[in-house]
């Protein structure tokens, strides 16, 4: 399953030059919230520290979380992405399974590219301090329990749900 949604994702990638997805759950809240719409776009080189990575998780789920640090491993880099609203680091991510990057969410007719200064201060400060985050990962516990969830959101819940539209 996992190589299959991996292999399509990256054909659309590579045919559309872009995925645009609609979020669901609260694993980025507040950055991304359930409903809107996440523009992702190829990866030019390698993600940078602060960007908002798509990426298939090995349970073969289609995530997009954080990039907050990088390491070598054998002849490859590993990624290490968190969600803005979760307690802790998804596992190391293999640069192959990288899909896109986030280049704009539309929420309420409104977009808010990633090039703006605010979204860019936000991503430095949550890889900057990390500890920040964990207020976030309680708001969107407390969110989630508020929305009638039957549980907290969990760690490796998808930010980006199924496919609405591909441009």
């Amino acid at each position: 399953m996992r190589d299959e949604l991996l292999k399509t994702f990256r054909g659309l990638m590579q045919a559309k030059r872009e995925v645009v997805l609609p979020a669901s759950g609260l694993s980025m809240y507040p950055y991304i919230l359930p409903g809107d719409e996440c523009r992702f776009v190829p990866v030019r080189g390698r993600l940078a520290p602060g960007e908002v990575g798509l990426f298939v998780s090995d349970d073969g789920v289609l995530l997009s979380h954080r990039l907050h640090r990088t390491e070598p491993w054998n002849d490859e880099l590993r990624y290490w992405l968190r969600g803005d609203g979760n307690f802790g680091m998804d596992g190391p991510v293999g640069e192959e399974r990288i899909v896109g990057v986030l280049s704009e969410v539309k929420r309420g007719g409104r977009i808010h590219a990633e090039q703006k200064l605010l979204r860019r201060l936000w991503a430095r400060w949550s890889i900057r301090y990390p500890k920040l985050l964990k207020l976030t990962a309680h708001a969107s516990r407390l969110k989630a329990k508020r929305a009638g969830a039957a549980a907290a959101v969990p760690d490796s819940e998808a930010a980006a749900g199924t496919v609405r539209s591909v441009r």
